[in-house]
């Protein structure tokens, strides 16, 4: 189906993802950059032309220009998840934390069913020690997909490392009794234990 460009993409798609774990297989780079220049050459404005361009100048380190690709997805189409995720990544990477936290907050204002958004911003919080905004954060995750264990498991462990441990006790306790929205809660306590050694736990 050659006139059909979404196999094309998809194929990119998981070429950049398998360059990642295996960066000696230069075929795949070749693949999306290749993907990227015929869709540009097909439509100025396409959305996946963008995108997987602003992908190959990630792998290059060219930080600046691949914001600038996709910035054009995402003018093309606002919200993607994974092109708000890949600005953000650079933006913060690049110490642009202001510019970087607006559009992860713009985006939850849209979005709330995507756990990778705000792993990466819990991420930069901790990071910068603003422990009671990565605090909020998992618990608006709570609220907005409240039969995910994980980012439970992530607020017990922010409190277990503030010392807050009747809080954490709390919520691996929520974890625990609610058999019907985690049924694998007691395993996943006992892996969250295991992390930091309390065997008997």
């Amino acid at each position: 189906s050659p006139s059909n460009d979404r196999y094309g993409v998809e194929l990119a798609s998981v070429a950049i993802e398998a360059y990642q774990v295996m960066p000696s297989r230069k075929n795949l780079y070749e693949q999306a950059a290749q993907e990227a220049d015929v869709l540009l050459k097909k439509d100025p404005n396409s959305f996946d032309g963008h995108r997987l361009r602003g992908d190959v100048l990630v792998i290059d380190r060219k930080y600046d220009d691949a914001l600038s690709e996709l910035r054009k997805a995402n003018a093309v189409h606002s919200n993607d998840p994974n092109v708000v995720l890949a600005m953000a990544q650079i933006l913060f990477e690049q110490n642009h934390d202001r510019e970087g936290e607006q559009l992860v907050q713009q985006f939850l204002t849209v979005r709330k069913d995507f756990p990778p958004i705000y792993d990466l911003l819990e991420r930069h919080y901790v990071r910068i020690q603003r422990s009671a905004e990565a605090v909020s954060l998992l618990q608006s995750e709570i609220a907005a997909l409240p039969k995910n264990a994980r980012p439970r498991l992530q607020l017990a462990g922010l409190y277990r490392s503030s010392g807050r441990y009747r809080e954490m006790t709390q919520e691996l306790t929520r974890i625990v009794n609610d058999r019907s929205d985690f049924p694998d809660g007691p395993a996943q306590v006992g892996d969250f234990h295991a992390d930091f050694r309390k065997w008997d736990d």
